[in-house]
C-alpha cells in the first residue's frame, strides 16, 4: 500500500458547543485564544457536505495567531443537537501546550472548571514532549488535556 498524498498540517479540531457566545468568551478567556471566524452556515455546501438537508450550524475557530491549528466550535442550529458527551477520560479531547500548567490549574479552580487530575510530572520527559500534564472539562464537558513540555537541554 502506497501512500498517495501527504499530510502537509492538522487543520484544526472540533468541539460540540451548547451555546456559542459563551463556549468563545471561555476559550478567549482561559486560553487567551483570538476568534479566526465566526460565522453561521446554512445552504447548499453545508447541506452537500454533510448530507443533512436544511442544516444550519454556527462555526468559530480560534487559535493563537500562528494560523496552524485552531479549535473549531460547532453549534448545531437545525436539527437542534442535543450534545451528550462521555464522561470516561480518554473520550474525544483537545491536547494544547501551555507555557505554565501550574498557573492554568490555578486558573481552571478559580473558574469553577470540572478538573479531573492535578498536574502530574513524567519524570524522564525530554523536549518536546510533556512533562507536565492534567486534564479537565470545558463548560460544555469537552475535554482538555493541558500540557507543558520538558525544558530544552
Amino acid at each position: 500500500w502506497r501512500l498517495l498524498m501527504s499530510v502537509e498540517w492538522m487543520n484544526h479540531t472540533g468541539l460540540p458547543v451548547d451555546n456559542m457566545e459563551k463556549a468563545v468568551s471561555f476559550y478567549k478567556e482561559f486560553f487567551g485564544l483570538s476568534v479566526d471566524m465566526d460565522r453561521i452556515l446554512e445552504g447548499d455546501f453545508i447541506e452537500e457536505m454533510t448530507g443533512v438537508p436544511g442544516i444550519k450550524v454556527h462555526i468559530a475557530y480560534l487559535g493563537n495567531g500562528d494560523a496552524r491549528h485552531s479549535v473549531e466550535l460547532v453549534e448545531w442550529l437545525n436539527p437542534k443537537v442535543k450534545i451528550e458527551h462521555r464522561d470516561a477520560i480518554g473520550s474525544p479531547h483537545l491536547g494544547i501546550f501551555v507555557d505554565d500548567v501550574e498557573r492554568l490549574y490555578q486558573k481552571a479552580l478559580a473558574m469553577g472548571l470540572k478538573v479531573a487530575t492535578t498536574p502530574a510530572t513524567i519524570k524522564d520527559a525530554v523536549h518536546p514532549a510533556a512533562k507536565k500534564v492534567w486534564l479537565a472539562q470545558d463548560i460544555d464537558g469537552n475535554w482538555l488535556e493541558i500540557m507543558e513540555r520538558a525544558p530544552q537541554g
